[in-house]
């Protein structure tokens, strides 16, 4: 692959030759990162995580009642292997103040069809990813079949892998070539509440004052007869338990709320279910996205009756659910946290600079700081440090990794232990959502001691989405100062598993241990962070005689 020209100073080349992490460490300490050595970065942590180890539980884990003696229902016990790799989209945008090139960013793009995995070109102007058709999830074409409700209780279809795209599955339709390979981009998942969260924020500011605004009380109606799911709150209060518990009954709220203050406009094309089966007429939220450059960031077909965001009984078909129609690819997100990011005391040289499509350069200030503040105050204190990060598992049997060594947020901890949420605390319905006995780590507070890095982050999980998207800051009373943006969207969701984490034959770990994600992701995580660790820690921090000073966070 040859290199290609180089973009806007702010955006990141192709990322070509795969050198070991050792080389990269020894230079990392005569220069500064730059493009190509990023891409080597994330090719290499995605190729030593190993996903193709990783055991499917299959499509009808989930689904009851689905009897054992039916071959479908069957729960698999072998690894993928690369030809069912799963689909993989890493991104990540890191920041070196003490260098010519104070931004660099990369992306790359693994899945069956090249489980050696992509590494993204972009758009010289946009900045858009030009080299990968980016499409939209389609559930039946992942699994190859659909689970049904009766015998034989999943539906083979092995044509639809390889079935054509429909024209307007393609996201990136403005900058992606007709002979790009295609990747199917996976859910987002809960991540796609920071999109809900900009716009409620943007929204109220526009109302004004924003403040004010946030104390005013909003009820959350189900939409039955049954009132028991009604809850009042004050929208602050809806806001901070959609992030940082990711309640789902919050995040219903606020998208009601958009529904019913004009922000959103359901489609009134609706499937048998009643749910929409067209885009809204009316999407504010989108066109934020839109008016910043990031056209791929998007939430569609969501319901003003009860704020849901798909079907729940076939959560998965295209046609009746808005899981194929929310769409986050890691790039855009990145670029989205990049613009975040960026208050008015931050220096030209570290703002984003892509082109909008009517030619202007794109303002790094189109969301204010006032928003941007409060969206960063609810991202750092997010309870689920257990994807990318590991400390809610951290030094615990069948953990896995401390990964990305994130500090968890002061909320959550009372004496050195873990506080879950129990009556009111921490949200007045927060314990109300809690599905099951978590079992995690007793051994927190000694991870809390060795801890690196503050990591303002949003996770997600359905059973086929795993995602963890944040900025990572370096704790600079403990002597780290490295920062960059990490975002993964992958299909490896909670029936996704390790050989060794199954000691039964039905034992299901999501369900069973609260460990929810292959232990291979905080693994990932691990590879990120140790890497970008020697490249991002400037010589003060190298030299500096501290306690946390050459301590490895790998297996912890």
């Amino acid at each position: 692959m040859n290199q290609r020209p180089t973009l806007n100073c702010l955006l990141p080349l192709s990322l070509l030759t795969v050198l070991s992490f050792s080389n990269a460490a020894q230079a990392a300490r005569k220069k500064c990162l730059n493009e190509n050595k990023l891409g080597d970065l994330l090719i290499t942590a995605v190729k030593g995580a190993e996903f193709e180890q990783v055991t499917d539980l299959g499509p009808n884990f989930t689904e009851s009642p689905c009897p054992e003696t039916e071959p479908a229902c069957k729960h698999g016990r072998s690894a993928l292997g690369v030809n069912k790799y799963p689909q993989v989209d890493l991104a990540v945008i890191a920041f070196q103040k003490d260098c010519p090139n104070k931004v660099v960013g990369g992306n790359v793009f693994f899945s069956r069809d090249f489980p050696r995995g992509i590494i993204a070109q972009f758009d010289k102007k946009s900045g858009q990813v030009r080299n990968v058709r980016l499409q939209r999830w389609t559930q039946e074409r992942f699994d190859e079949g659909k689970v049904i409700k009766t015998s034989p209780y999943f539906e083979k279809n092995p044509e639809a892998r390889k079935a054509q795209y429909p024209a307007d599955d393609l996201i990136n339709a403005e900058a992606a070539a007709a002979s790009a390979p295609d990747f199917m981009s996976p859910y987002p998942a809960s991540i796609f509440k920071m999109l809900v969260l900009t716009r409620v924020l943007q929204f109220l500011e526009e109302k004004g004052p924003l403040e004010a605004q946030l104390a005013q009380n909003y009820t959350y109606d189900f939409g039955t007869a049954d009132t028991s799911d009604d809850v009042t709150l004050s929208l602050r209060e809806f806001l901070d338990a959609m992030i940082q518990w990711s309640g789902n009954k919050a995040t219903a709220a606020m998208i009601q709320f958009l529904h019913r203050n004009g922000q959103i406009v359901e489609s009134e094309v609706k499937d048998q279910g009643g749910y929409p089966a067209a885009a809204p007429s009316v999407n504010t939220l989108n066109r934020t996205f839109a008016e910043i450059g990031l056209q791929s960031l998007q939430m569609n077909r969501t319901r003003a009756k009860d704020g849901l965001w798909g079907n729940r009984d076939t959560m998965y078909l295209k046609s009746s659910s808005s899981i194929s129609h929310i769409s986050m690819p890691s790039w855009d997100v990145a670029r989205l946290l990049w613009l975040m990011r960026t208050q008015k005391t931050t220096p030209p040289a570290e703002r984003p600079a892509w082109t909008l499509p009517d030619g202007r350069t794109v303002d790094a200030f189109k969301i204010s700081d006032g928003v941007k503040q409060l969206f960063w105050a609810n991202m750092q204190n997010q309870l689920f440090h257990e994807v990318l990060s590991n400390t809610l598992h951290c030094r615990q049997a069948q953990g896995g990794e401390f990964g990305i060594p994130a500090i968890l947020p002061s909320k959550w901890m009372n004496n050195g232990q873990l506080r879950l949420p129990a009556g009111s605390y921490p949200f007045t319905f927060a314990a109300d959502e809690l599905k099951g006995d978590y079992k995690f780590s007793p051994n927190i507070a000694e991870c809390q001691k060795t801890a690196e890095v503050e990591f303002a982050s949003k996770t997600g999980l359905t059973s086929v989405s795993g995602s963890h998207a944040g900025l990572v800051k370096g704790l600079s009373e403990r002597g780290f100062n490295r920062e960059y943006i990490v975002v993964l969207n992958s299909s490896l969701g909670s029936r996704f598993t390790d050989a060794e984490r199954l000691d039964t034959d039905r034992i299901i770990p999501c369900f069973d241990k609260t460990q929810c994600y292959t232990k291979r992701i905080s693994r990932l995580g691990s590879l990120i962070d140790n890497s970008l660790k020697e490249w991002l820690e400037n010589d003060e921090r190298k030299s500096t005689k501290s306690q946390y000073s050459g301590r490895k966070t790998k297996g912890r």
